[in-house]
């Protein structure tokens, strides 16, 4: 299967000879089960887990930081300590939260219905995309704001 980029033509294949690597990658907080790994892959996007990526037990800004520096959407559901950081940013690769803490099974149904919602967008840069308990999703421009 090839990777995901978001836009008209979404489908790549991964190509030594390609300049730019627009595949779609994501980094999971250590709340969220691994199991969203996989479930990214099925659906054609790259991501890693906070623990698999040797930053588990690392602070917020750190964690946040690593994602936007790796160009990696940050999916969480601590959105009350990671969406004050986000602000901060100018830039960034976008953030999910996922609202409340919930079930590893509750997780893999929400991401799912997340990752629907954002093959139809043209992307999430600078976006905060949430989902709640019932599945609502709201989607945001989410950057530092001008002084």
């Amino acid at each position: 299967m090839g990777l995901k980029r978001f836009g008209f033509g979404r489908g790549r294949m991964p190509y030594p000879s390609n300049q730019f690597d627009a595949a779609v990658r994501f980094l999971f907080d250590e709340c969220l089960t691994p199991r969203l790994v996989e479930l990214v892959f099925d659906h054609g996007y790259v991501g890693s887990h906070v623990v698999q990526s040797g930053l588990g037990g690392r602070p917020d800004w750190m964690i946040a930081n690593y994602a936007v520096e790796a160009g990696r959407i940050f999916v969480t559901n601590d959105g009350k300590d990671y969406r004050p950081i986000y602000r901060k940013f100018n830039r960034h690769p976008g953030l999910i939260v996922i609202l409340p803490s919930v079930s590893a099974a509750r997780q893999i149904d929400l991401l799912t219905r997340v990752l629907r919602f954002i093959d139809d967008q043209i992307t999430v840069v600078d976006q905060l995309v949430q989902i709640d308990k019932h599945g609502k999703i709201t989607m945001q421009d989410w950057t530092a704001q001008p002084i």
